[in-house]
């Protein structure tokens, strides 16, 4: 025989063709060769151009060019003379087939620390995405006839490709900030991958809580964030004297964009509307109520839609948001309650950013009115009016949602 052999055992797999006998000279066989013929073991490095190498499973198939000749030239790769191809699979230069294709989503919802067991099937192909915790509502000034400002939403952050080893890691979901008489309670940060959000692999910022007769609170920043993506909205303003009624919550981050800021309470009169709650991600302001006496409607969601309508004094109550719109603010007779945010949809149904809670209407003499809660997950408070007796609505817990793909 012409052509060069070469002793390769423990990397290549000669498997004969079917279609007859190797032909070769005798002399070449070794002990573990495949079959009763002689078969020549080949460095794959000395196979010529004129052959296609093709990914098979997790290996890779070696088809050589038809040989047309009666003898094997010197290098040439393994083929029998009649030009049938001998395949070769080299576990030692393998690489997989295709990027894996199944997908796995979990959403971590429990709130305050945890550990999450990394699935034996993880892959490096995944994104995970954390949404911070929506700022509590703020009550009443009485002695400047001021009411409550909103709290603000939870920011969003996102980290692609993350490697994570075989075992446990830490985690924390926002708490949702309960809303209060003077002031609210901030939201809680939501982080993946650490024992605090710096030191974590990705983590969102919780908003701000919104204060008696001032400005509402400040949605939790990208920048303040790990990875972090858009921020959360605003609350609602109740800066003025005789600024009487409840600011909107604002609407929490999410994937579509920043969370939206809650309306203002801007009637100076008695009676007055409450403000609208922010939509969530990416979606629009909530309605302030200038010199009316109906509440104002709460902004929508980035499609355009799920904002609830105002109240209507003495003829219909706020709409509650839907799809992660903001809530409607109350109005200034009868139907004085702000409404409830809208829960997020973007991740599926019932998971995403929510709308801001509706700031509360005020008569001039009912101290039970109520303002809206933010919706699921990191919507802000709305806040309540000046005679209320009762705290601002609460903020909306955080969530983490972890996307991955396996084979």
């Amino acid at each position: 025989m012409t052509g060069q052999t070469t002793p390769f055992r423990n990397k290549t797999t000669i498997v004969p063709t079917p279609y007859g006998p190797q032909q070769t000279e005798p002399g070449t066989k070794e002990p573990g060769d495949v079959g009763e013929q002689e078969s020549p073991f080949l460095v794959p490095s000395a196979y010529p151009s004129p052959a296609q190498i093709v990914p098979q499973g997790h290996g890779i198939v070696y088809i050589p060019a038809p040989q047309t000749s009666q003898t094997l030239p010197s290098a040439a790769p393994p083929g029998d003379v009649r030009g049938n191809p001998v395949l070769i699979i080299d576990p030692a230069v393998s690489t997989p087939v295709s990027s894996p294709t199944i997908q796995a989503i979990v959403y971590l919802t429990t709130t305050g620390p945890g550990s999450w067991t990394v699935p034996a099937n993880w892959t490096n192909t995944n994104k995970i995405e954390c949404i911070g915790a929506g700022g509590g509502g703020a009550g009443k000034n009485s002695g400047s006839n001021k009411g409550g400002s909103g709290g603000g939403g939870g920011g969003y952050s996102k980290v692609t490709n993350l490697t994570l080893a075989p075992g446990s890691v830490n985690y924390a979901v926002g708490i949702g900030g309960a809303g209060g008489i003077s002031t609210g309670v901030a939201g809680g940060d939501t982080w993946f991958n650490g024992l605090t959000l710096a030191a974590s692999s990705v983590g969102a910022k919780g908003g701000s809580p919104g204060t008696a007769g001032s400005t509402g609170g400040a949605g939790g920043q990208s920048a303040s964030g790990i990875s972090g993506v858009y921020s959360g909205g605003k609350g609602g303003t109740t800066t003025i004297t005789n600024m009487q009624s409840g600011g909107g919550g604002g609407g929490s981050a999410g994937l579509s964009g920043s969370g939206a800021r809650g309306g203002d309470s801007e009637a100076q009169t008695t009676p007055s509307g409450g403000g609208g709650g922010g939509g969530g991600g990416g979606g629009s302001s909530g309605g302030s109520s200038f010199i009316t006496s109906n509440g104002a409607a709460g902004g929508n969601n980035s499609s355009g839609a799920g904002g609830g309508a105002g109240a209507v004094a003495s003829k219909s109550a706020a709409g509650t948001g839907t799809a992660g719109g903001g809530g409607g603010g109350g109005s200034g007779a009868v139907y004085e309650n702000g409404a409830n945010g809208g829960p997020g949809v973007e991740f599926d149904s019932s998971h995403g950013s929510g709308g801001g809670g509706g700031g509360s209407g005020m008569d001039g003499h009912t101290t039970t009115n109520t303002a809206g809660n933010g919706g699921l997950y990191g919507g802000g408070g709305g806040g309540v009016d000046r005679f209320s007796a009762n705290n601002g609505g609460n903020g909306a817990q955080g969530i983490i949602v972890i996307t991955y793909y396996h084979y």
